[in-house]
């Protein structure tokens, strides 16, 4: 008698899920009965996943490697509209938190040309000028604050959710055993950001970017800051981390100096790093089974549209 659960083929997509149940748990119980034994073992695990793909409709088969062709292209979709590195590492400098919870919403990095990384620099240079939007009140850099921390929680539990589901929704060809794949691939982007963020804050650049910032919280502005009475370290942190970019002063790029040459080479070793995330992200999206059109198309979208919302903060 089989358990009431599995590691695997017990939960699926909506679309095509009551008539794999049927198939997994009726023609292909041996196979199945097998693999309970032996979860791990990925000869088990591909044994049935024959057999269920001979039990299932051409016509079906052909749908889904339109899923999987589609899910393919999701990593370099999302590398179009996703912040680049240089932007979180900048942000980092002041707001390394809230840089992390974006790199965990955007599941991927931002790709130029290659080997051509836009320089901390360039990416300032690219906002001079004045400021269109007037800097906000105190009461409402607080509200704007909590609102960018909570648009990018839901995006990093969105991703982290159906990276989740996806592993154990459905089949990754070459690993049929493990259901931690998409999640794994997920995880890259933080990953990344910390390799990078963590020494960047020991940069010229970054430096200069706290002490722009450090006569500004949300409860105060530069004219009221008393110059004897300076927070301690741990309330500098958090006054950065909480206070929004609309709220500082704007950033004088004469003041900002150029990237060290180690800096620089951390930065291109971030890159090449986020290049191989977005080719793994390929690789295992586009060898998943048992994903309809439909279903395919939901998991892309929800993940993208959430990034798209969460991809551009000023530094």
């Amino acid at each position: 008698m089989l358990p009431n659960q599995t590691l695997r083929f017990q939960d699926w997509y909506n679309n095509y899920g009551a008539d794999f149940v049927k198939v997994s748990a009726g023609t292909c119980n041996r196979t199945l009965a097998n693999y309970v034994a032996s979860p791990l073992d990925p000869l088990l695990c591909d044994a049935h996943v024959n057999c269920i793909l001979e039990a299932t409709y051409e016509s079906r088969k052909a749908h889904m490697a339109s899923a999987a062709i589609f899910l393919g292209m999701v990593p370099t979709l999302l590398s179009l509209v996703a912040p680049s590195l240089p932007q979180l590492a900048l942000l980092s400098a002041r707001r390394p938190l809230l840089a992390l919870l974006i790199a965990s919403g955007s599941t991927v990095l931002f790709l130029d040309r290659l080997f051509r990384i836009e320089s901390p620099r360039e990416t300032l240079a690219r906002t001079d000028g004045e400021r269109f939007i007037p800097r906000l009140k105190q009461q409402w850099a607080i509200v704007f604050s909590v609102g960018e921390y909570l648009l990018v929680t839901v995006a990093t539990i969105n991703v982290i959710w159906n990276s989740w589901q996806l592993g154990n929704k459905a089949v990754i060809v070459w690993k049929c055993e493990l259901n931690f794949m998409p999640l794994i691939w997920v995880l890259g982007a933080p990953f990344i950001l910390l390799v990078v963020a963590i020494p960047f804050q020991f940069t010229t650049i970054a430096k200069s970017l706290r002490a722009q910032a450090s006569d500004y919280s949300p409860l105060t502005v530069a004219e009221q800051v008393d110059s004897k009475c300076k927070p301690s370290t741990v309330g500098e942190f958090m006054a950065r981390e909480i206070t929004p970019a609309i709220r500082h002063p704007t950033i004088k790029l004469e003041k900002i100096p150029h990237p060290e040459t180690w800096a620089v080479i951390i930065l291109n070793v971030g890159f090449c790093l986020a290049a191989l995330q977005v080719l793994f992200g390929m690789g295992v999206l586009a060898s998943v089974l048992f994903v309809s059109v439909r279903d395919a198309v939901w998991v892309g979208l929800s993940v993208e549209l959430l990034q798209r919302l969460d991809e551009r903060h000023p530094v």
